[in-house]
């Protein structure tokens, strides 16, 4: 028999596909339990015009899911602390890299979202050394907000 591991998440967001792996479920039942509010924080961080969801589960929500704790009722201001909590509270700007992390995506989806105007890029970046680009914070968090599925 195969013994169970204790792992750390180390991004606050994940991937469906992983979210499934995790949990040991199809990618299906995992998707129910997000449109049915079984797992309270998900994320639809696609681009707007995007014909399939790129759906993104908060790790704690999960944890909660999979260990099946009865969550109480959510509380006022609960969803805007989840989501400041996800950028660092200190800077007003966001570096690409941090970004793809926080969402677990790469960088040309990032740049995507900057052409789509729902994330503002803040400088002007190139490639190269010192070219990285940086969004608003602000703008991200309004991201989230903007697209929670539960």
């Amino acid at each position: 028999m195969i013994e169970p591991i204790n792992i750390t998440l180390r991004r606050p967001l994940i991937s469906l596909a992983a979210a499934a792996a995790i949990a040991n479920e199809p990618t299906d039942a995992i998707t129910e339990a997000v449109d049915s509010g079984a797992i309270r924080f998900a994320f639809d961080v696609a681009q707007p015009d995007a014909a399939r969801r790129a759906i993104r589960v908060l790790s704690q929500s999960l944890a909660k899911y999979i260990e099946r704790v009865a969550q109480p009722p959510e509380q006022p201001g609960a969803f805007a602390r989840v989501v400041e909590s996800l950028f660092p509270a200190l800077a007003q700007n966001i570096r690409t890299d941090t970004l793809c992390r926080v969402l677990d995506c790469d960088r040309k989806h990032i740049f995507r979202l900057s052409k789509c105007r729902v994330v503002e890029c803040v400088n002007q970046y190139r490639r190269g050394n010192g070219g990285t680009a940086r969004f608003s914070r602000r703008s991200c968090v309004d991201f989230l907000i903007s697209r929670r599925l539960t």
